[in-house]
């Protein structure tokens, strides 16, 4: 990602990049793509004050696997994601996701994972067929997504 800070006081920029491809994803899969956001109270490294920032962060290349993570440490909200996504001419597909059933402090976590050979729920040491597509729930924390083309 390209991340570009702009001071709202004296309006100079700067631009830096993120390399990782680590997105916490707070209401909608549209944050991975390209996002905006105000930040309040940074101190600007031109004007020298404490002024608001507008970071705006654009998407600038995408690896074979791509992994989203949700923000729903506190609140447990379905964010819908989809089976497939096309980034320009590149394709992705949906190949599992990492499911909590509990609370914050404790709880239990499982794998729905889509192979060639078929779709799966891995639950600790039992892994067994699932007849259904892999479906948003309130659950989900991570989505696996694999370059198709």
């Amino acid at each position: 990602h390209k991340i570009l800070s702009i001071c709202k006081n004296c309006d100079k920029s700067k631009e830096s990049f993120d390399t990782s491809y680590i997105t916490l994803i707070d209401n909608d899969i549209r944050e991975f793509f390209n996002y905006e956001e105000e930040i309040e109270d940074v101190n600007c490294d031109f004007c020298k004050t404490k002024s608001n920032i507008n970071r705006i962060r654009v998407l600038n290349g995408i690896p074979p696997i791509v992994v989203l993570y949700f923000n729903k440490y506190f609140m447990k909200k379905n964010i819908n994601y989809p089976h497939s996504f096309k980034s320009t001419e590149i394709e992705y597909k949906l190949i599992g996701t990492v499911d909590h059933f509990g609370v914050l402090g404790g709880g239990h976590y499982i794998s729905r994972v889509q192979r060639k050979n078929g779709k799966f729920l891995i639950d600790d040491y039992n892994v067994s067929k699932l007849d259904d597509d892999i479906k948003p729930i309130s659950e989900t924390y991570m989505a696996f997504y694999e370059r198709v083309r």
